[in-house]
């Protein structure tokens, strides 16, 4: 199963990304459903594609073979399995935020980044003139033969006379006939000299407009080499600076790898970086409030009124939940962050992690630190991220106390 994926180099604005943007979108006809997956890595995007239409895939088999057996019973139990398992998929999405970025390499390829497309060769869709026929035509004429002298032409009166007068008519005739096919003949070859002056034209002509074809490929070719030699140049200038630890480049270099970082689509989240030239990086990230955080742990179907019912997480369980996934999510940006500098050059990072919500008690936008960490490379890379409890690791790096809204 392969997907077409698009590669966007440039934002919305016009200006030119340092992480190419790649986008495919998928449709299931059956389901009438269709996704939009973007992200910065060809990879991951692909995968992602091709999971979701192996996904909808199964859904169509499954609601397929729930038609055709056209039990309201069946129907509703397969929708419950179906939602339960969904619900299912995201409450362990959420349970593994940090081990999801443990498994995939978060550095930056210099190589996907670079333009390696080739020019495409030079085509010309006119077919040219297809040479004529201009072989002319010869005309022969046909003489008629003298008639024979009669025997008693020598005897009888007037008959030798008639006889040279129809030899001379016989004559006249045959003179018509070779003045005709000259003539012909003549008409014959200027029409077939016209015919090839005239595709001696159009084969001129036909020849200029390939040229300046071919010609306006060449600067094309020419523009696309000169745009691609920049931008690899560009490329390897970010590289340099990045290896070097410019604080712009360090900083650049970071938003990139956060761009990559892909969340559940129940849990987004944003960062914004910062690096100093002390090798520190301060990252905010933005998490979802706890109101918008999933409750919904699975679904039963209810047989006795054929309806599929949720199962809604306990107050407490919601709650602890969120506060791990906070905890996963600083965990990981710290993770992210050295991991993805293979330099290195960040010796120290400070992550914090934000809501934004409307207060209810005043009507006016409200903001909260959920969590605050701090470590240096070294204390950092010292942890077993896959085996510390997360609420328990972020406890003791913390730089203020983590409450649940």
């Amino acid at each position: 199963m392969t997907v077409e994926i698009q590669i966007e180099w440039y934002t919305p604005a016009g200006k030119v990304r340092n992480v190419p943007m790649y986008s495919t979108t998928i449709e299931n006809r059956y389901l009438r459903t269709s996704r939009t997956i973007r992200g910065t890595d060809h990879r991951t995007v692909s995968t992602k594609a091709i999971a979701q239409l192996e996904k909808w895939a199964e859904q169509e088999g499954r609601q397929r073979e729930t038609a055709a057996k056209q039990d309201a019973l069946e129907r509703g139990e397969a929708e419950a399995a179906e939602l339960d398992a969904e619900a299912r998929e995201i409450i362990d999405s959420l349970r593994s935020l940090l081990q999801a970025t443990l498994v995939v390499d978060d550095r930056i390829d210099w190589d996907e980044l670079r333009d390696r497309r080739e020019p495409s060769p030079f085509t010309f869709a006119e077919a040219a003139p297809v040479a004529p026929n201009a072989t002319p035509q010869v005309f022969t004429p046909t003489f008629e033969r003298h008639p024979p002298k009669p025997w008693y032409a020598s005897f009888w009166p007037g008959a030798e006379s008639t006889w040279h007068e129809g030899c001379a008519a016989v004559d006249m005739m045959n003179r018509a006939r070779a003045a005709e096919a000259e003539a012909a003949n003549h008409g014959e070859a200027l029409r077939c000299e016209q015919v090839r002056a005239a595709h001696a034209a159009s084969v001129t002509a036909w020849t200029q407009r390939r040229d300046a074809a071919r010609q306006l490929h060449e600067a094309e070719v020419s523009r696309f080499l000169d745009e691609r030699r920049s931008h690899n140049q560009r490329v390897d200038a970010f590289k340099a600076a990045f290896e070097k630890g410019v604080p712009a480049a360090v900083t650049e270099y970071l938003r990139g790898v956060f761009e990559r970082s892909d969340y559940p689509e129940c849990f987004k989240v944003t960062h914004s970086v910062e690096f100093a030239s002390n090798g520190l990086a301060t990252v905010v990230v933005e998490v979802p409030t706890i109101a918008d955080f999933p409750t919904t742990a699975g679904y039963s179907f209810v047989r006795s009124k054929c309806e599929v019912k949720p199962v809604l997480l306990k107050k407490r369980e919601h709650a602890e939940l969120y506060e791990q996934a906070i905890a996963q999510v600083v965990l990981r940006t710290m993770h992210e962050i050295f991991e993805a500098d293979y330099v290195p050059v960040v010796r120290e990072a400070e992550v914090s992690a934000f809501v934004s919500y409307v207060d209810p008690t005043t009507g006016r936008d409200a903001r909260d630190c959920k969590a605050a960490v701090a470590a240096t490379r070294d204390a950092f890379l010292a942890l077993n991220l896959d085996r510390l409890d997360p609420i328990a690791c972020v406890k003791s790096l913390s730089q203020s106390v983590m409450v649940s809204r």
